[in-house]
C-alpha cells in the first residue's frame, strides 16, 4: 500500500510471507516434524528522501529452521536502511 499517510506519497506499507518445505531425506534424518518453516513480515518503508529509505519491520517465524518436535515460534524485529547514490 503506497501513500497511506497524507503527504507521504512515497512511503510503502507491505506484508510478505514465505514458506520453506523440507524434503523426505531431511525429515528422515531429523524427525517427522521437521517439515516446514513459515515467516510472515509486516514492514513500513519511510521515504526520507529520494536516496534514503528507512524500513522497520516485524517478523513472525513459525517453526524456525524447520526444527523438530515440538514446533517452536518466535518474533523478530529489525530495521533496513537503503542508501542510493
Amino acid at each position: 500500500c503506497k501513500g497511506l499517510i497524507p503527504e507521504r506519497n512515497e512511503d510503502v506499507l507491505g506484508f510478505g510471507m514465505s514458506l520453506a518445505r523440507t524434503g523426505g531425506p531431511y525429515r528422515n534424518l531429523v524427525d517427522d516434524f521437521s517439515d516446514n518453516e513459515s515467516v510472515y513480515e509486516l514492514y513500513y518503508a519511510f521515504a526520507v528522501s529520494k536516496w534514503l529509505v528507512i524500513t522497520p519491520d516485524l517478523q513472525y517465524l513459525d517453526n524456525p529452521g524447520a526444527g523438530g518436535a515440538p514446533p517452536a515460534s518466535g518474533i523478530a524485529g529489525g530495521i533496513r536502511v537503503r542508501i542510493s547514490f
